[in-house]
């Protein structure tokens, strides 16, 4: 019998099973049971804390000793922690934050569907600084992407958000076996030189690290700007090295990785769906009833795979599908692939914000 998970629990133990070291929430709908499974799991230590910005600054000091931490949440506790996280950019600390979307805005409808924080995902902090955003959309790509998002953290020293929503997180499916991501902690030094340089210059920009208590591995952390070493700096070219540093990291992102931040099904058709999360789960058995229709599922939204676009540009039509008012989805891939300035491409969309996710039959105007 194949077993039956729910979105939080494939990620809670995907995390697990990559050996995640440290977790830190505070309750909040549809992000809680996270907090429920890592508890229940007891095998891995963790924090209740009393808000989310406590969540994010002791996620942030465990990750400053070496561990692989995570934390998660939904829209309102996600805004308490993007203070610490313009801090991790620049501190170049490794964290996966699981933001699990409701409606909103504030604090909305709490208990329903929406997807409205894409923007807020894409860009989580001030002053600069890049970072990764994942969306699984069946529980076994969440299961495996769990691991995966602690493994990218490490690598780039970066801020891994894994993106989902209410229907994810409690969606309850029967899943194919889960398989767990191997653990790859990046540049991890055991044995570091005495002159040992927490913010060394890379060709890639990744600087090598180590685990806190290793013999010469002593090194600054903080939120200015700083030198090799981690100490303070407002020398102009220092700055510039640092900032153009940190930009390197993600370059080339998928020839790196060896990955795809897309899945396609029904390669052959004109006519596209492009959608994300938990959609996929109605969106394909439709479109598997509807051959002349195809169906894009975006499963790393940042950076955007380039690929993508080569997808797209051959089509005569394609249909943003998502849960929000204002087209978050649409208006971000459109911009980024330069889609509205390929004549032969007709855009639509169809947007659903009424609480509820989308069912088979709302797809049926397609046929129109």
């Amino acid at each position: 019998m194949k077993p039956m998970i729910y979105g939080n629990k494939a990620l809670a133990y995907g995390a697990i099973e990559s050996e995640l070291e440290y977790f830190s929430a505070y309750p909040m709908t549809p992000a809680s049971s996270v907090l429920t499974e890592i508890v229940n799991s007891k095998r891995v230590t963790y924090l209740q804390a009393e808000d989310e910005i406590a969540v994010m600054n002791t996620a942030l000091g465990a990750s400053f000793t070496g561990k692989r931490a995570m934390v998660a949440t939904s829209g309102g506790g996600f805004a308490l922690m993007t203070e610490a996280l313009s801090f991790a950019a620049q501190a170049e600390f490794p964290i996966v934050a699981i933001l699990s979307q409701r409606a909103g805005p504030s604090t909305g409808t709490p208990t329903y569907h929406e997807q409205s924080e894409i923007s807020y995902a894409l860009v989580p902090t001030f002053g600069g600084g890049d970072h990764v955003v994942l969306i699984p959309s069946t529980m076994e790509e969440g299961y495996a992407m769990a691991g995966y998002a602690l493994n990218v953290a490490q690598k780039y020293q970066t801020t891994v958000i894994v993106l989902t929503d209410k229907q994810y997180s409690e969606g309850k499916v029967t899943t194919a076996p889960l398989v767990a991501t191997p653990v790859h902690r990046g540049k991890l030094l055991e044995n570091p030189a005495p002159d040992y340089k927490r913010y060394a210059f890379t060709d890639d920009g990744v600087s090598p690290y180590v685990r806190v208590g290793t013999e010469h591995g002593d090194f600054i952390a903080t939120s200015y700007e700083h030198d090799e070493y981690g100490a303070t700096t407002e020398e102009s070219s220092l700055k510039v090295a640092m900032t153009e540093k940190r930009a390197r990291k993600l370059e080339n992102f998928y020839e790196k990785e060896g990955i795809v931040g897309y899945r396609v099904v029904n390669e052959t058709a004109k006519k596209m769906i492009l959608t994300f999360s938990f959609t996929a789960y109605t969106a394909e058995p439709w479109v598997r009833e509807n051959p002349e229709w195809g169906l894009i599922v975006v499963t790393c939204l940042k950076p955007l795979d380039a690929r993508m676009r080569d997808v797209i540009v051959g089509l005569e039509k394609l249909v943003f599908v998502e849960s929000n008012f204002s087209g978050q989805l649409e208006d971000y891939v459109t911009k980024e692939f330069g889609l509205k300035f390929v004549p032969s491409l007709e855009i639509e969309h169809i947007r659903k914000y009424d609480l509820f996710p989308f069912f088979i039959e709302d797809f049926d105007s397609l046929k129109k």
